[in-house]
């Protein structure tokens, strides 16, 4: 086949398909095959004096009205129509030769049975192994070659049954002539012809009668020969083929669309696809605009996409909040993107102005968009750190989904954020019942010093290590509660196996827990061993990097240690580091003034972790300090916190 050059990027033209641009925009691969599928909408039956000549044939009309009840979308639960229709007017042809109507409908038929019942395209996903032949294998290879050359005699015999009619319809029927030749055009594109001469064919039809969807036709013969060409390139070239040249055939075309119809959505639909790879968002938006108001001006009748238009409209309104986002204009924007529920777009602006997302979404909830009640939860949850307006939203949902693990989960964390521990608690443990992702129930039972029902969790999980993967984290989770409960050789038991295990990510905590259940056995050489090990990891994780501060101080490199704090904090918000942690560090490493400032700040900001103060070791060289009894206490009768019992 004779090359044709483009510059528009050849990828995105391959995604273009044939029900115009909703499937483009999913990304589905282009096919000669998807042309016929569509054929009935682009080459309808012609009305002309010409044509009702042969329209007192009971066997051309019966044959016409078949082929037009013939469904292309479900082809294989009506593949009989297709073929009462070629049976009708195969005897029409051989009864009047001179109907190249007849001929033209025929053709049309003969190329959508390519694509009805079975075909070889429905094997594609078979692999061979050469070496392997056996029966079943060579009977099915037989099946599809039988089916090739089916495909290949309809081809042929399509192309000749356009050009016989148009040969034959009246030359004063120009748009009897165009849907000939654009007929003819698509079925050289199935035998994969000579470009040139298929390009010449649909100029021909466009010259004829230059209706839009010879226009359209036009484009997409086009790009099925840009796939074509691909297809017979060598693998490693796929892809890469002419960039810059096959894109500027198919630019002139849509251009040349748009400027015959330049109050068509549809033509408007592809200058947006035009400006987005210009790279153009002031286009994209002024197409959109004019392809929202064009849908609302045109007769439903003359959309090829007509009973997409909903689901396109749709998806441009989520391209013109992007545009506008490229443009600086979020505000604007977040309309668009609502009404297309564009959430990660959405997310992206409501991580630089919440409050305005917020609001937008507040107005479109009024009117009753209740199924933005997720991302309102979202918002309130992680920008503005709302949590009691989070649960309201949150509450919203569980009404339709009272198992929802992702709600209830959510809802757990805000109640834990609440410093509700006690509700935390029940939402986490509902969660957990439902076998979601739950990272507050060992927390919420840790903040009330239910230590051992922590470590009942985690030891039944390990008990289990035969029937389930048991990681690092686990062994490392379950020794450091067992620090808690200063059982130091369980400890170091458990601290040991997550260490060998190579886990990267936790080695950094588990070295150090194991060197402080070493230390308190009186292990110190061994406990030195671990501070080191750790100390040796060039790798900090930002989640563990106050812990590699407090093995500089086991190694007596306090100042270093806190300098590496002062790191952490001036990066907690980056890496979560609560102030809780921070303070039992800061207590560790003896600063009692420090250890004040970020136990109050804890109070101040995060669950109160009442019954872990109890428990944590970190805190036990301040425990008799009169400021830390005291604020404690203060805390203690603020949150009526009297046992680690649940009191709800």
């Amino acid at each position: 086949m004779e090359v044709l050059g483009f510059t528009l990027p050849y990828t995105i033209l391959l995604a273009m398909r044939f029900k115009l641009l909703i499937l483009l925009l999913l990304g589905t691969a282009v096919s000669s095959l998807a042309l016929t599928r569509e054929f009935k909408k682009l080459i309808p039956v012609v009305e002309s004096k010409q044509y009702n000549q042969w329209s007192d044939s009971e066997l051309f009309r019966l044959g016409v009205e078949t082929l037009n009840s013939y469904d292309a979308d479900n082809r294989h639960d009506n593949v009989e129509l297709l073929d009462a229709a070629i049976s009708c007017l195969e005897q029409e042809v051989a009864q009047h030769p001179g109907n190249g109507y007849a001929a033209c409908n025929l053709a049309i038929a003969k190329l959508r049975s390519m694509d009805a019942g079975e075909s070889s395209g429905d094997y594609d996903y078979v692999d061979y192994v050469d070496s392997v032949e056996t029966a079943e294998v060579l009977e099915l290879k037989a099946k599809i070659q039988e089916l090739k050359a089916r495909e290949e005699a309809l081809r042929n015999e399509a192309c000749q049954l356009f050009k016989r009619s148009i040969s034959l319809i009246p030359a004063g029927d120009a748009s009897g002539l165009c849907v000939a030749h654009r007929g003819l055009a698509v079925a050289l594109v199935e035998q994969e012809a000579d470009s040139a001469l298929i390009i010449n064919t649909i100029n021909k039809a466009i010259a004829l009668h230059p209706c839009k969807a010879a226009y359209v036709t036009r484009i997409f013969l086009h790009i099925t020969i840009a796939e074509n060409i691909e297809r017979q390139l060598p693998e490693e070239d796929q892809g890469e083929y002419h960039k810059d040249q096959l894109g500027q055939v198919i630019i002139a075309d849509i251009e040349d669309f748009y400027n015959h119809f330049p109050n068509d959505p549809e033509a408007c639909a592809f200058m947006i696809l035009r400006a987005q790879e210009s790279r153009d968002p002031q286009g994209v938006v002024d197409y959109c605009d004019m392809f929202f108001e064009n849908v609302k001006n045109v007769d439903a009748e003359n959309l090829i996409f007509d009973e997409m238009t909903t689901e396109i409209s749709t998806m441009f309104k989520k391209e013109r909040g992007r545009a506008l986002m490229e443009l600086g204009r979020n505000a604007d924007a977040v309309d668009d993107l609502l009404e297309a529920g564009a959430k990660d777009e959405l997310n992206i602006i409501a991580s630089e102005n919440p409050s305005m997302v917020m609001d937008k979404i507040k107005q479109r909830m009024a009117a009753g968009g209740d199924e933005l009640s997720q991302l309102a939860a979202r918002i309130a949850q992680d920008y503005l750190h709302d949590y009691k307006e989070a649960l309201q939203y949150y509450e919203m949902q569980l009404k339709d989904s009272p198992a929802d693990a992702n709600t209830l989960h959510s809802i757990a964390q805000c109640y834990y954020m609440l410093g509700d521990v006690d509700n935390a608690l029940l939402y986490a443990e509902a969660t957990d019942r439902t076998g979601g992702y739950n990272t507050i129930l060992d927390k919420a039972l840790l903040g009330l010093g239910r230590v051992d029902e922590v470590i009942k969790r985690h030891e039944d999980r390990v008990a289990m290590a035969d029937m389930i993967e048991i990681d690092a984290r686990e062994y490392m989770e379950l020794g450091y509660c067992y620090l808690l409960k200063r059982d130091w050789q369980r400890a170091e038991s458990c601290l040991g196996k997550s260490v060998a295990m190579g886990d990267e990510y936790h080695v950094i905590p588990a070295l150090y827990y194991r060197g402080i259940a070493l230390k308190a056995m009186g292990k110190k050489a061994e406990a030195r061993k671990a501070f080191d090990e750790a100390l040796e990891h060039e790798n900090i994780v930002f989640e563990y990097e106050h812990l590699h501060a407090l093995a500089l101080g086991e190694v007596g490199k306090v100042q270093e240690a806190r300098e590496v704090m002062e790191s952490v904090i001036e990066h907690q918000d980056f890496v979560s580091t609560s102030n809780y942690d921070i303070a039992c560090d800061y207590a560790t490493l003896g600063d009692k003034d420090k250890m004040l400032q970020f136990m109050q700040l804890h109070f101040e900001k995060e669950p109160h972790n009442l019954g872990l103060i109890d428990k944590d070791w970190r805190l036990d060289g301040v425990r008799n300090l009169p400021e830390f009894k005291r604020l404690i206490a203060q805390q203690k009768e603020k949150f009526n916190f009297t046992t680690p019992a649940r009191k709800k």
